[in-house]
């Protein structure tokens, strides 16, 4: 079982601070009741902070009682908000007979002080008055002597009539402070009983409190473990459906790599055939073009001068086509490339797709370059047979 010390930070302190407090209170009952030490008083250290001797409880009261308050006060709260018990009817008790209690012991200090001013007043009056007394005897044995004074006389018996009331003050006086200090030991003895009852029930209270905390603590050490392993199960059990998913989701990318290499080497073997195919195509058309163009030219050589515009633009064609034949040459070398990556590298699916795309658009280009020279070569004819015509 967790002991408090582990859980608890200051536990030990507050333990101290809790012993200092007892301590102080057992000095304090055993002051108003005029008792002997008790085992704890004579045991404790007095060069510890927090003992006080006989002198400064004798002046210090006050002091104490808020000391030892104010620790009582922190040391319920901090045991108060761990265990989670509510003490704040009981707190405002103690607090309101505290206040009680000193009020109490303000008022009898008040006046215990008050009584010992008038009564060293009375005596310092009584000492003076003894002195008048002695100094009048001496004067009145004087005036026995011979020398009779009717105003000495008066004076003598006005002192002693002063004398008989200062005396009369001091008595009640003394009665008085009798009383209060009757009093105050009565209050003393009431409130080390109260005292030694708060005790009790605080030690009660501490023990219990210590006893809940406790089984708090255990309770809350079990649901701990318990949340612990139902996390690790958790995360066991994710951790394996992320390697599952992981294995499926590898099978399913390697299938889909196969699939798209065998529909990209089927588009590859499409293209290169089409490209084969027009590319014999052109040749047939360009040897027919080259001859009829050569067929011409004899024919027509003393039409020169006539059609040197036409073959001016016959020459444009001509460059046209070359370098539609040089286009065509970088497309056969890309088709080598292609190739020669496909039988001897692993080629990213997305760039074949791209240069795939990139000689489609190229072929249709050159489609559209040889449509657009068939068209002029048509004009062409068109326009030198007019010409022959018209000569």
């Amino acid at each position: 079982m967790a002991s408090p010390v582990e859980v608890i930070p200051g536990w030990s302190d507050m333990n101290d601070r809790l012993h200092n407090t007892l301590v102080q209170l057992n000095r304090l009952m055993e002051h108003y009741a005029d008792g002997p030490p008790s085992d704890d008083l004579r045991h404790a250290d007095v060069d510890k902070p927090g003992c006080v001797s006989e002198e400064c409880l004798e002046t210090d009261i006050q002091d104490i009682l808020k000391e030892a308050k104010q620790r009582l006060k922190d040391f319920t709260e901090a045991m108060g908000s761990t265990n989670g018990i509510s003490l704040g009817t009981s707190r405002r008790e103690r607090q309101e007979a505290e206040e009680k209690s000193q009020r109490i012991l303000a008022e009898s200090e008040h006046q215990k002080n008050f009584l010992k001013e008038e009564l060293a007043r009375a005596q310092h009056e009584v000492i003076n008055l003894h002195q008048k007394m002695r100094g009048y005897e001496d004067r009145f044995a004087c005036e026995q002597a011979g020398l009779s004074n009717a105003k000495f006389s008066r004076e003598l018996e006005r002192t002693k009539i002063e004398l008989l009331e200062k005396s009369t003050r001091l008595e009640s006086l003394q009665a008085a402070k009798e009383a209060v200090e009757k009093e105050f030991s009565d209050y003393r003895k009431t409130r080390k009983q109260e005292l030694e009852r708060e005790k009790t029930q605080k030690l009660f209270e501490t023990r219990q409190m210590k006893e809940n905390f406790q089984k708090e603590v255990m309770s809350a050490t079990q649901q701990h473990l318990d949340r612990e392993v139902e996390l690790q199960e958790f995360c066991q059990n994710e951790r394996d459906a992320h390697t599952k998913t992981v294995e499926d989701m590898t099978t399913l990318h390697a299938e889909e790599i196969k699939k798209l290499k065998a529909e990209h080497a089927m588009k590859l073997e499409e293209c290169c055939h089409n490209h084969a195919f027009l590319e014999s195509e052109w040749l047939e058309k360009e040897f027919g073009l080259h001859k009829q163009i050569s067929g011409a030219v004899q024919e027509k050589s003393r039409h020169i001068q006539l059609l040197f515009e036409e073959h001016l633009k016959l020459q444009s064609l001509e460059t046209q086509l070359a370098a539609a034949q040089s286009e065509l040459a970088n497309e056969k070398l890309e088709r080598s490339q292609i190739e020669s990556e496909l039988k001897f590298a692993k080629v990213d699916v997305s760039l074949a797709n791209e240069k795939v795309k990139m000689g489609l658009e190229s072929h249709e280009h050159t489609l559209s370059n040889l449509t657009n020279l068939q068209d002029e070569m048509t004009n062409l004819r068109r326009t030198c047979a007019a010409n022959i015509a018209k000569l």
